[in-house]
């Protein structure tokens, strides 16, 4: 087996909310071997023997809120910093992402691939998959839609959009391409923000042979042929309506995908609101989602968690 190179002028960044403690430090632990610097955005105080493990990490810069700005403020206010410290790369994560050591490493030998290709790669992502020991559907790992007419490099496959979780981006491209959506405050940011790199000459990869164990939602919800969707708090539910109705009205986001949609958000709604027995605590964010979707109006949702 090759022995990997030092790890190529690459960063990474965490965006926390009252996170497990033992999840983080195994993070953290993990990605200080593999990074020059850590950047972990709090959205809510640590606690304090947390905070006195981590303060063990002289690679790791801790910033915390004064309140719950969502997770598209946090990835910005890591870009910026990573950029202002000179990287060239960026990795982010969530804070129960679950990478192995030398998987950044690998990652980018891809990324110089595609360069060198001139496949002009802004962001390239582990696959995820369920944690090790979970019983079947209690997580649901994303499915990744190949993007067409963009033909694969062995393991490595153009897709339309990943998830944010592991996903190795160039900051440079980043930059260009614009930052996340802050006002998206959480879910559907990096689908967004990867329609946008497509629409402005840029591409997204997926590496088929690195996989990652990531846990998406609290289990899953089936909603009949064969589909099921995560299940999340109702809050969240509202926020993904919310934001997947804005963007039918972006014009990078194509056609066929607002279409797809049209179809299955019915499914979801429905779904989601028999799973959680159309009481009124789950129904009312999704209402509030659609409502707030369709008139435009973004930001952090007033039914949102507090700090």
């Amino acid at each position: 087996m090759t022995d990997l190179p030092d790890p190529l002028p690459v960063a990474a960044g965490i965006v926390s909310f009252h996170p497990d403690a033992a999840l983080l430090l195994d993070l953290v632990a993990t990605l200080s071997r593999d990074v020059g610097r850590i950047y972990l955005f709090n959205n809510a105080p640590l606690e304090p023997a947390l905070e006195a493990v981590l303060a063990d990490y002289p690679a790791l810069v801790a910033i915390t809120a004064d309140s719950n700005l969502g997770v598209g403020v946090g990835l910005n206010f890591i870009a910026l910093a990573a950029s202002r410290d000179g990287f060239e790369r960026l990795a982010l994560f969530d804070q129960d992402s679950r990478p192995w050591p030398g998987m950044l490493p690998r990652l980018g030998l891809a990324f110089d691939r595609l360069e060198a290709l001139r496949r002009a790669p802004a962001a390239l992502a582990p696959r995820l998959v369920a944690p090790r020991g979970r019983v079947a559907g209690a997580s649901k790992p994303p499915r990744y839609r190949p993007r067409r007419g963009c033909p694969p490099d062995g393991a490595l496959t153009p897709v339309d959009f990943l998830p944010t979780s592991g996903t190795l981006f160039n900051l440079r491209t980043l930059r260009e391409t614009g930052m996340f959506r802050a006002d998206f405050f959480i879910d559907a940011i990096d689908l967004e923000w990867c329609f946008r790199a497509w629409a402005r000459g840029q591409s997204c990869w997926l590496a088929s042979d690195v996989p990652m164990e990531h846990t998406v939602g609290t289990g899953t919800i089936p909603l009949g042929f064969g589909l099921t969707m995560p299940n999340q708090r109702p809050f969240r539910m509202g926020t993904y309506l919310r934001n997947t109705l804005y963007g039918f009205r972006l014009a990078h986001v194509p056609l066929g995908w607002k279409l797809k949609q049209l179809l299955y958000l019915p499914l979801q709604c429905f779904g989601f609101a028999r799973h959680h027995r159309f009481r009124a605590a789950a129904v009312g964010p999704m209402l509030r989602g659609l409502r707030d979707g369709l008139a435009g109006r973004l930001g952090v949702p007033p039914d949102g968690p507090p700090s």
